[in-house]
């Protein structure tokens, strides 16, 4: 079965509008009931790769997929990867000359608990090896990143009869999937580690959540390739937060998500950052009535930084339930001081954007999870992939996902 068969295209986006610099789409896409997107990476050719998860190969579980589309957005083919069980692709890194890797996690194991997995395929996407990384628990990827020597870093959390609650959980693989080292933190409180990108050729960062003095509190901290921890920073200059996302960007360290506001007890978007040696440079946070977050962010330049909300806020919604999801662009130099650029995108239920990429001609582009049904049931779910123009340039219809 061809994946993500149909493609749908919203109302009012009929073509992209392409020049030099200003190609700019809105598409989604779906093959089955529940489809949804989680990673995106540009190729040199300007195309892009996406992964994520889908049931419409298989009537009994899903699968991960590879897709590939190109600069205005028409797909050009799909492959899936899995077994029996559900399997989920998270994030998708491309090497040019060898292929791409898929890292996530699957449910097709002896014991039907979740693992960390890997699937390699050659530039058409065709399967090479698969590779899974856990043990007895739940192991649950959140985050994957290419470092200098052509490894890679996998990072989530595992929770299960042998944790304290969620444990944070890293795995450092070879350029053949074999393992280097495996990492486990853990305190009574849930812990897990949601992001990571690197620092410099001998070091990374990772973004998360961890227990501290009885309560759960956002974190950094940075490791070298050998897996011995360089330095930590709690990010509690605000309070409690939950830290979604972060990206290292000219000598600073972006992090975003959500923190807590004990007097309205609810939770507001955040962004903050620090030098590269973790210690703090600055925060802010957006509050609203209701709770927000960010989900991810992008940094272009100092003037241009885009961060995803995940928000619910009715009044502004045409629908009644479900989370929306809106893109702001504020100015890097100066955060949450808005810069003349937001679009949001709402559908019946829950949408959210997973990932946000740079794009080769000054833009940016996301891939995220997009509801397609009315709030009774049947639920369903499309791939939510959308390109905006180096200008800002976006054309979308007012009730689209």
């Amino acid at each position: 079965m061809d994946i993500l068969k149909r493609i749908y295209i919203i109302l009012f986006v009929c073509l992209p509008f392409i020049s030099t610099s200003q190609i700019h789409f809105y598409k989604k896409y779906s093959g089955g009931t529940f489809d949804q997107g989680y990673g995106i990476t540009q190729l040199p050719d300007s195309n892009y790769a996406i992964t994520g998860m889908s049931d419409g190969f298989s009537t009994s579980s899903s699968q991960a997929y590879l897709m590939l589309i190109d600069i205005s957005g028409t797909q050009l083919w799909t492959k899936n990867y899995g077994g029996d069980g559900d399997d989920i692709g998270v994030r998708v890194v491309y090497k040019s000359g060898s292929g791409f890797y898929i890292a996530g996690y699957t449910g097709s194991t002896v014991d039907g608990n979740y693992d960390f997995a890997l699937w390699k395929t050659d530039e058409s996407g065709n399967l090479q090896w698969e590779k899974k990384y856990g043990g007895p628990n739940w192991e649950i990827l959140k985050d994957a990143r290419l470092l200098s020597d052509g490894s890679l870093i996998l990072v989530g959390q595992v929770e299960g009869a042998t944790t304290q609650q969620k444990d944070i959980y890293m795995v450092r693989v070879d350029a053949m999937g074999d393992t280097i080292w495996t990492k486990t933190m853990q305190t009574p409180l849930d812990d897990y580690a949601s992001a990571v990108d690197t620092i410099s050729a001998t070091q990374f960062v990772v973004g998360g959540q961890i227990g501290n003095a009885g309560k759960v509190e956002g974190v950094l901290m940075a490791f070298n390739l050998d897996g011995t921890m360089a330095w930590s920073k709690f990010m509690d200059e605000l309070g409690y937060a939950k830290i979604s996302d972060v990206q290292v960007f000219s000598g600073y360290i972006y992090s975003t998500g959500s923190v807590y506001d004990s007097v309205a007890q609810k939770y507001d978007s955040y962004v903050g950052t620090n030098n590269l040696d973790g210690t703090f440079d600055d925060n802010g946070y957006d509050p609203y009535s209701t709770n927000t977050s960010f989900s991810a962010l992008i940094v272009k330049d100092f003037n241009d930084m885009y961060v995803a909300r995940v928000e619910h806020v009715p009044e502004l919604s045409p629908y009644p339930v479900g989370n929306d999801a809106q893109i702001l662009k504020y100015y890097g130099w100066n955060l949450l001081v808005y810069n003349n650029f937001s679009a949001g995108f709402s559908g019946p239920g829950d949408d959210i954007i997973n990932q946000m990429i740079a794009t080769n001609d000054g833009g940016i582009a996301f891939v995220g999870t997009c509801s397609n049904s009315a709030w009774q049931p049947p639920y369903g779910s499309d791939v939510m992939v959308v390109k905006i123009g180096a200008n800002d340039d976006l054309v979308i219809s007012s009730d689209s996902c």
